[in-house]
């Protein structure tokens, strides 16, 4: 009978090291501080807090590691996982809130701030976009009002599903992390394209086009530089739990 086990496992070099429990329980705290930095800057609120925490948490692993502590995940594939889950679930709970939520008070005041300090856009007929006889919160772009709703429907929770797969290893992580990625740098290509198009309105803010980038710089070169990384990665973990999935599954149903 064939079991599938972790599809990530550590090196070999590691199997019959002996780690003193300490300093695995200091990777494992790493971790955990790491994860906890992911989900608070997922809330987009608190991420002022959370990304601190992700750096602290990677850098004390790390130590852990070159001193012997065997990870549960690698380094590298729990930052590029982190980091995806981080970016999309922040996009996708500011652009709700700023979509189906864009007249209450403290979104209203929020946008008027980021409008007079980065994106002019949201101070030029803010929150009067309609789909019917639905009123759309944000800018008042169609081609960006289209965008968003694209995203919030399908780039987003297909990039937190993609993730979450990646980080597990699932034998689809991988390739929707690929997909999803190549998806975000679309998105970002249109998104950018739009507002110098209206770049009248858009950059009009104290801190101009500098300003409005290097706000939304993170979120737009983080999908340009995990491209490569996706590519050059050894897929054969992942590859290898598909086999092992595709043997359980064939001794199934030959059973």
């Amino acid at each position: 009978m064939v079991k599938s086990g972790p599809a990530i496992t550590p090196d070999d070099t590691t199997i019959g090291t002996v780690v003193s429990p300490e300093i695995q329980q200091r990777h494992r705290r790493g971790e955990l501080t790491f994860f906890v930095g992911v989900l608070l800057t997922s809330t987009i609120f608190l991420g002022p807090i959370g990304f601190p925490l992700m750096l602290c948490g990677q850098l004390i692993s790390r130590s852990a590691e070159r001193q012997g502590a065997i990870p549960s995940l690698p380094w590298h594939v729990a930052l590029v996982g982190g980091f995806a889950i981080g970016d999309s679930a922040a996009n996708f709970i500011g652009w709700s809130i700023d979509l189906f939520a864009g007249r209450a008070v403290i979104t209203a005041t929020a946008e008027f701030i980021y409008g007079r300090v980065f994106d002019g856009g949201y101070n030029h007929g803010i929150n009067t976009g309609q789909l019917g006889e639905v009123v759309l919160g944000g800018v008042s772009s169609p081609g960006e009002k289209a965008l968003i709703i694209a995203a919030v429907l399908v780039v987003w929770p297909c990039r937190l599903a993609a993730a979450w797969g990646f980080m597990k290893g699932k034998p689809w992580g991988l390739g929707w992390m690929i997909t999803s990625t190549w998806m975000m740098v679309v998105f970002w290509v249109i998104w950018v394209a739009n507002s110098v198009i209206d770049t009248e309105n858009r950059f009009d803010g104290y801190t101009g086009v500098i300003g409005m980038f290097v706000f939304n710089g993170v979120y737009i070169v983080g999908p340009l530089l995990m491209i490569p990384y996706l590519y050059l990665i050894d897929q054969r973990p992942w590859l290898r739990q598909s086999r092992v999935l595709s043997g359980a599954g064939g001794s199934k149903t030959m059973a």
